[in-house]
């Protein structure tokens, strides 16, 4: 869900992203109908399945702010960054056990870019597993 405010105020596109990974730089986040190249924030909602019952470390790196929920439980969240920066969270997950996620990307002012990856001890990190992004 693209909004075209930094407070998730007016819907402006709903769509399936298969994974996330962008660097819009200055401009506006193409296809989405969003106004302003600054404040505007984005929500994405979905799930993965671990191939392994590990504790799996998720990685997002954006600019500006961004918060991360895996199964309702928050493990990352920066509300605000002048410069790109990556911010960990760690949560056990089961093999085969689906969990749900939402990430919450917020940009404030300037350069924008959001990347969500995660990683276990038998997983290189990656980005590539997502379902229903």
């Amino acid at each position: 869900q693209y909004y075209d405010t930094a407070a998730f105020g007016t819907l402006k596109t709903t769509r399936t992203d298969a994974s996330v990974d962008f660097n819009w730089g200055t401009a506006i986040p193409s296809g989405t109908a969003i106004t302003n190249a600054d404040t505007f924030s984005v929500a994405w909602s979905g799930q993965i399945e671990p191939e392994f019952s590990q504790l799996y470390t998720f990685h997002v790196t954006s600019d500006d702010g961004a918060r991360l929920w895996v199964n309702d439980q928050l493990v990352v969240a920066r509300t605000f960054a002048a410069a790109p920066a990556e911010m960990r969270g760690q949560v056990s997950l089961k093999a085969g056990q689906r969990a749900n996620i939402r990430l919450e990307y917020i940009e404030q002012t300037g350069n924008a870019s959001v990347r969500l990856e995660w990683s276990c001890a038998s997983r290189a990190r990656t980005s590539k597993r997502a379902s229903a992004f």
